[in-house]
């Protein structure tokens, strides 16, 4: 039996023993939406870390196609596709408490500049949409992998 160490996604840095086996393959896509210095981001209700608006690719869909599908259901705004462009992937494994599964992740991360900012922010099931200013991104916000994800961004702009 080979276990795998996975992340938690609501406590990062603690992690939890899961069974490979046990482990569902999905892959994901985010958004990394610029404005005025400013990134869009969700701010979990329940634990007030900061993520990049995105999730899970369904069967069938393309990854811009996703994409603009995650980031209408947690902002309530629809994004310009055609100034999307991947900047980023990698591979994760993670713990979901709510769900009570361990899941092995490729994500995909877009960066987006838009012209004028998305008003007013929805409310989601996961948390606030909010624009947040890049000085205030530091690694405590951030649920596991976003803040490496933003400082490969920072590299890039």
């Amino acid at each position: 039996m080979v276990k795998i160490y996975c992340e938690n996604i609501h406590r990062p840095g603690s992690f939890e023993l899961i069974d490979h086996k046990d482990l569902k393959h999905i892959e994901n896509v985010y958004a990394l939406i610029e404005y005025n210095n400013h990134l869009l981001t969700i701010e979990l209700t329940n634990t007030n870390l900061h993520f990049f608006p995105g999730g899970k690719v369904e069967q069938g869909e393309t990854h811009q196609l996703a994409l603009k599908r995650e980031v209408y259901e947690e902002t309530n705004q629809v994004v310009n596709l055609s100034s999307v462009q991947e900047f980023y992937n990698h591979k994760a494994y993670i713990y979901h408490p709510v769900k009570k599964k361990g899941f092995s992740c490729s994500s995909f991360y877009y960066k987006a500049t838009i012209h004028q900012p998305f008003s007013p922010l929805g409310l989601s099931h996961e948390g606030q949409a909010c624009w947040t200013h890049i000085d205030n991104l530091t690694p405590d916000i951030f649920s596991p992998n976003g803040f490496s994800v933003f400082k490969k961004y920072i590299m890039q702009v």
